[in-house]
């Protein structure tokens, strides 16, 4: 019998997501998959009613990516939630393609996702259990569009000229809800929150734990520039980044785009659960995850309001044997942030969505 030594992870935001997709538009089998796409796409726009998003522009950018809109339409959240899942799924249909799933399947022990990334995990687990992939990747993007839709009709995120102005005098080239504070530990940020928000409204949360150099502070752009002005001050030769996101995910500010997500779009069709597995699911929420674990509030959940604390995805690692780590991305971040968590457990690593790297493992697993 193998042995499940074997960690499969999918990341969340990491990489411009659209090159990458672009170079599986012409490749043999993806016809299929993108046709898939394209269906799942059209079918959250008919539901909704949203004309946020078009599907013909979409797949216009994907076709001819330098015809892409500005950054800031393409990490819209409607648009960039859709598609970094489409570029996961994208990945893992390559390596379907390889006939490599079934191996997989019998070497997996823990599989997870990071933020977004516990999508398509669930997805994987699905079509394992004997799902159709292409329905799965259909249904997938119908719902994660919805939720996309509609977090941005409750958080319309547009920067005032203000903000701008006041960043731009600061030498800050860029702003958006949600900042990575590098090389500081949970504990410091909270206290120094805790210090800002004596002199101010304070709508600031860390709502992402990566690792412990590693978190993100969300809210209100405005005061989160104010922060990371303070910060600075307070920590002298600190890291802070505004990330590309058009909201403050994970975080309680979009708790009433939950709500209206799945009082909304409930009839979109969905699985119920995963059901019974021979491996671990793990996520990264306080709220455990069993079997029958209602996905459609889960998963809109984890990504919406729920904070993220990647440590809690790796927990079971040390006890399960794990040998190796299988990152879809996109990119390299959630790997990299799985080794910062595990840097006592050295694993050997493999990035599914570098084509070298997948063809080098492909290589291993199928002898």
């Amino acid at each position: 019998m193998m042995q499940r030594d074997l960690l499969i992870q999918f990341g969340g935001h990491g990489t411009p997501w659209l090159r990458e997709i672009s170079k599986y538009r012409k490749e043999d089998g993806f016809e299929v998959f993108f046709a898939a796409l394209a269906k799942g796409i059209q079918t959250a726009v008919e539901h909704t009613g949203s004309d946020l998003v078009n599907p013909e522009h979409i797949f216009r950018w994907i076709d001819h990516p330098e015809s892409a809109p500005s950054p800031e339409e393409l990490y819209a959240a409607p648009v960039s939630l859709t598609m970094i899942q489409a570029l996961q799924f994208a990945h893992l249909h390559a390596v379907r393609l390889a006939g490599a799933l079934p191996l997989l399947k019998n070497r997996v022990s823990i599989l997870t996702g990071h933020s977004q990334g516990l999508f398509p995990a669930t997805a994987l687990s699905l079509e394992w259990s004997g799902m159709d992939p292409m329905l799965l990747l259909e249904q997938y993007t119908a719902f994660m569009l919805a939720l996309g839709i509609r977090i941005h009709e409750v958080y319309p995120w547009k920067t005032s000229a203000d903000v701008l102005s006041r960043a731009q005098e600061n030498d800050v080239h860029q702003v958006s809800p949600m900042l990575v504070v590098l090389g500081s530990d949970e504990k410091t940020i909270q206290k120094t929150l805790n210090h800002f928000s004596t002199n101010n409204d304070n709508s600031l949360e860390i709502a992402l734990v990566n690792s412990p150099g590693n978190q993100l502070v969300v809210g209100h752009t405005d005061e989160l520039l104010s922060f990371y002005l303070f910060f600075q001050q307070a920590h002298a030769g600190s890291h802070l980044i505004f990330l590309d996101a058009s909201v403050p995910f994970h975080s309680s500010h979009l708790k009433q785009a939950l709500h209206t997500f799945l009082e909304k779009d409930a009839g979109l069709p969905f699985p119920e659960n995963t059901g019974s597995t021979e491996y671990t699911i793990t996520s990264f929420t306080q709220e455990s995850f069993t079997a029958q674990t209602n996905l459609r509030k889960f998963l809109s959940a984890s990504i919406a309001s729920e904070h993220l604390h990647w440590s809690l995805a790796l927990a079971p690692v040390p006890e399960k044997g794990i040998q190796t780590v299988a990152d879809f991305g996109p990119g390299k971040v959630s790997a990299r942030l799985t080794q910062e968590n595990l840097s006592e457990h050295p694993l050997e690593y493999f990035h599914l969505a570098v084509p070298r790297e997948r063809e080098k493992f492909l290589k291993i697993l199928l002898g």
